[in-house]
């Protein structure tokens, strides 16, 4: 049985461009609150999701808006398998990647 990691996440240029923080949702006295954590709980072999309304990675302090359709770099911290780099795709607000880009890219 594998045991369960948990991750932290932070920018590859600290303070340079934005903050980053985990955080998450919960319902306090019948209003739901976004509380700052400072890990993740990553079960093995559950898909963890992270999303609005629940735990999600927020930005702060960018110094110019992100672009849908555009990635910016992130890397991931885990506890016990290690740092991982990763390119964040932004979404529109519904979700979706633009087609067009490297990643919405539509074959027809």
């Amino acid at each position: 049985m594998r045991q369960t990691d948990t991750v932290q996440v932070y920018d590859e240029e600290p303070c340079s461009q934005y903050t980053v923080e985990l955080h998450t949702v919960q319902m306090e006295e019948s209003m739901m609150k976004m509380r700052r954590i400072d890990a993740i709980i990553v079960p093995p072999v559950t898909p963890t999701l992270l999303q609005p309304g629940g735990s999600h990675i927020m930005l702060l302090g960018l110094k110019q808006p992100l672009v849908a359709g555009q990635t910016f770099p992130l890397r991931l911290r885990f506890e016990q398998a290690g740092e991982i780099m990763v390119d964040v795709p932004m979404r529109t607000p519904d979700g979706q990647i633009p087609s067009g880009t490297a990643h919405g890219e539509k074959h027809h």
